[in-house]
């Protein structure tokens, strides 16, 4: 039974994603990538390399079970396995059409959740 915290590299396709918001940047993980599972169309990550951080995988893995156990929802986050340059990588699932938050225009619920996260960055 595969192990559901991981992907295995080895079942997906990796590009260069550059980032929506900087594209001719780098951010501090480095450079990040998209992968596109071999079999399920819709099963996608932007992968955050870890190269130069190798904490960041861990960071971003941790972060999303603590929002899990305190009821928050974050997108899920796994880690690689199947391929050694993929070790210190994170995969984040990636959310086609994402927008950005918009607290002028949320709801009670997100106005809510936007507020529970700075807490949770604290934690």
């Amino acid at each position: 039974m595969p192990n559901s915290n991981y992907i295995d590299a080895r079942n997906f396709i990796f590009k260069p994603f550059p980032h929506p918001l900087h594209p001719d940047e780098v951010g501090n993980s480095g450079a990040m990538e998209f992968a596109a599972s071999k079999n399920d169309s819709r099963e996608q990550y932007v992968i955050k390399r870890g190269n130069a951080y190798p904490e960041i995988a861990s960071n971003e893995f941790m972060y999303h079970k603590i929002a899990t156990a305190l009821g928050l929802y974050t997108q899920d986050v796994k880690l690689i396995n199947g391929n050694k340059d993929y070790r210190r990588s994170a995969a984040i699932r990636y959310v086609p059409n994402a927008r950005e938050f918009s607290l002028k225009e949320s709801d009670d619920k997100n106005y809510k959740a936007f507020f529970e996260f700075p807490s949770l960055l604290v934690l």
